[in-house]
């Protein structure tokens, strides 16, 4: 770094040209000075940010809460984007003045999701299942959406990563679907069969199928999210598969349909 003789910097292509300390602890978040630690006007600032402030405060321009964020900005308008380091909450903010303009929480995708699926719970025997014609069976070269086991095994399976479901923690659904083999709950994987199963996929790895019945009602008691299809079936040689895979609100299974979410 050069210096001018009365000790100010020779500004270089190279020069980190802010004049505000990077780092910040924020303990309250009333105006900009309390944000950033300096006035707004006048300041180019690129901030680390600690938001120690109070989280339960409607319209607090920071996500609060031992949170982190960073503050940027030049001359008279900056913004700030914050994170609650406990769950997926964060805030934007911006403006000018002394204080920010406006302040909105982000929408993540698990929001649109569930808020997708609130929607799909109004329309009675809507299929929540996504891509959910099939046929499922596990396949000798999977797609890379695809996950399986060795199919020359008697325990063949293969998770549809593109074929999702939303379920919600304490509701009751409902699965139907067609098979050319015999739909059921055990999971037998060292003796071939005609089964097939069908479960809620990874990370929870739940049977869903019935015995010898294409339809069975379930209560989903674990967490609230958005999962994948699974399906089994048992020998090397198997030709069991499944299709019209259909899970719906309540206890009563109905024709099948497409999601409407499909693309």
């Amino acid at each position: 770094m050069q210096f001018f003789g009365d000790g100010h910097k020779f500004v270089t292509d190279e020069t980190v040209n802010v004049d505000a300390p990077m780092y910040h602890r924020i303990m309250k978040n009333d105006t900009w000075a309390d944000i950033l630690g300096v006035d707004n006007v006048g300041h180019n600032v690129l901030i680390s940010l600690r938001d120690d402030t109070d989280n339960n405060i409607p319209n607090s321009p920071t996500a609060g809460g031992n949170g982190a964020g960073v503050a940027f900005g030049g001359m008279d308008t900056k913004g700030i984007l914050t994170v609650s380091w406990l769950n997926p909450t964060a805030k934007i903010s911006a403006g000018n003045a002394d204080k920010p303009q406006w302040s909105e929480e982000i929408a993540w995708k698990s929001d649109i999701q569930y808020l997708q699926q609130t929607m799909l719970k109004c329309v009675p025997h809507v299929n929540l299942l996504q891509n959910s014609a099939g046929p499922f069976f596990p396949q000798p070269d999977p797609e890379s959406n695809s996950q399986q086991t060795d199919v020359n095994a008697i325990d063949q399976w293969q998770v549809f990563l593109n074929s999702t479901v939303t379920l919600v923690k304490g509701e009751t659904y409902t699965l139907s679907a067609a098979t050319n083999g015999v739909f059921s709950n055990a999971h037998d994987p060292t003796k071939a069969s005609n089964k097939c199963v069908i479960w809620i996929g990874p990370p929870i790895n739940m049977v869903i199928s019935g015995e010898n019945t294409s339809a069975n009602t379930f209560t989903w008691n674990s967490d609230t999210g958005t999962y994948p299809l699974r399906v089994n079936r048992y020998g090397k040689d198997s030709t069991v598969k499944c299709w019209n895979v259909k899970i719906e609100h309540g206890s009563q299974a109905t024709d099948w349909t497409p999601c409407p979410l499909d693309s």
